[in-house]
């Protein structure tokens, strides 16, 4: 059993042992749902670590802002 406190609340490595996060990795909660069976899908996204949420109108609009998120995190390389 490893010592390491991170190892078992952190499956994915994503996290040092000082606590610090690293840049290739991004963590949502997306909500997916309809008001209606014949209504359009709609989504809204939390980031789980600065907690700011947005909506989305439709999944195309909540595809294209994940999309972009990746994109500049490639160009902040």
């Amino acid at each position: 059993m490893s010592s390491n406190p991170t190892e078992k609340s952190d499956p994915f490595g994503t996290a040092h042992s000082q606590g610090t996060r690293v840049k290739n990795y991004r963590s949502f909660l997306v909500r997916i749902w309809r008001e209606a069976e014949d209504a359009p899908w709609r989504a809204s996204i939390t980031d789980v670590h600065s907690k700011e949420s947005l909506a989305f109108g439709t999944l195309q609009a909540l595809f294209l802002h994940l999309h972009k998120q990746i994109e500049n995190q490639e160009q902040d390389k």
